[in-house]
């Protein structure tokens, strides 16, 4: 008994060692799986003979003259180090900005040429860190449309001789065509926003309500509006009419799209009176008496004495010492008397021969 269980005791020992042994392999393995997984991977994937690689273009579908347009070049790739090629587009519809790398530690390098306009690009991955591979993109071309094209005019990009490479090889890419036309003019005309500083309004703003109401008391003589259209090429003209106490205003936001459209908004606004002053008593002047200027006596001038005049032509004697009497000559109330008879016998004699004329006798030679 003694003998077996001797034996017996460095089996276990043996035993407890193998699992110590596996313990520390499998560490080993987990701990290199893991280091595996978060260092990249810095050897480039062969091109593959006879696999199919591809461009594209991707950018908006319309643009206005005078527009500035980003267009996306992507690959399907198959671990590249280096992309290369030309960019072909008409120079008299689209101005060249530059290009920007899309992908981590690539760059980028353009170099403009002519016939016809194009512009030669290498991308390229510099430190050889982050290979393309599979459907990535590659860069931003960034263009401006030239001013004054009519709308409809086409737009196109195109790519010429694009290739990719690493160390083990090299590989093209299929040419293609890419295209856009000028829009026509915005006919956008609405209100992204309306506010009003020193009043409030109902309802409360929507782009498509046009009407609005306001209430301002009476020392608010006009209305601070500010207003922001949804199209940036749109115009935003602000009326500022002088509110009117106790009346009803109309205050008009205009907006004129770039097609030449109008659309018109209205806050109507009612002003409280003013209040009304009472009138300050002016004080009362006491009158004062005006002081009675005195008469001057005037020197009376001596009267004259007046004597009767006969009718008979003979003078009225004078006072030898009375300067002022009449003077001599024929009165003037015997002039009167003598007409008056001679009235009298001209009436006479007509009255005469009247009757005579009635008695048919004729008047006597």
């Amino acid at each position: 008994m003694r003998r077996q269980a001797s034996r017996c005791v460095p089996s276990v020992f043996r035993l407890l060692d193998l699992r110590r042994l596996l313990r520390g392999l499998f560490s080993a393995v987990l701990a290199a799986i893991l280091l595996g997984s978060l260092l990249p991977s810095a050897a480039p994937v062969p091109v593959a003979a006879g696999q199919s690689y591809s461009l594209v273009f991707g950018g908006p579908y319309e643009a206005k003259a005078g527009d500035t347009i980003h267009v996306t070049v992507s690959l399907y790739a198959g671990g590249w180090t280096t992309v290369g090629g030309d960019i072909v587009y008409d120079s008299s519809r689209l101005e060249f900005r530059g290009a920007t790398a899309m992908q981590l530690r690539w760059t980028v390098a353009c170099v403009y040429r002519t016939d016809p306009e194009r512009v030669r690009f290498t991308a390229e991955n510099v430190d050889r860190t982050n290979p393309i591979s599979g459907p990535a993109y590659l860069m931003d071309l960034e263009f401006k449309v030239k001013d004054g094209l009519p709308p409809g005019t086409e737009l196109r990009l195109a790519s010429s001789g694009v290739y990719g490479k690493n160390d083990e090889g090299s590989a093209t890419v299929p040419d293609i065509a890419w295209q856009l036309a000028t829009a026509w003019p915005s006919t956008e005309a609405r209100l992204a926003s309306l506010t009003v500083a020193n009043a409030s309004f109902t309802p409360a703003f929507s782009p498509n309500t046009t009407n609005y109401a306001a209430h301002v008391p009476s020392d608010v003589s006009q209305l601070q509006v500010s207003a922001e259209a949804m199209d940036p090429k749109a115009s935003v003209r602000i009326g500022h009419p002088a509110l009117q106490p106790g009346l009803y205003t109309n205050v008009p936001i205009s907006v004129t799209s770039e097609s030449g459209m109008t659309y018109v908004y209205v806050i109507v606004t009612y002003r409280d009176p003013l209040p009304t002053q009472t009138p300050t008593p002016m004080p009362t002047a006491s009158p004062t008496a005006a002081p009675t200027a005195t008469p001057t006596p005037k020197p009376t001038a001596p009267q004259k004495r007046t004597t009767a005049t006969p009718l008979s032509g003979s003078p009225a004697p004078t006072d030898g010492n009375d300067e002022g009497g009449p003077k001599p000559g024929f009165p003037l109330g015997g002039w009167i008397a003598i007409g008056a008879g001679l009235l009298l016998l001209g009436a006479g004699g007509g009255y005469a021969t009247a009757r005579r004329n009635r008695k048919g006798t004729a008047p006597k030679p």
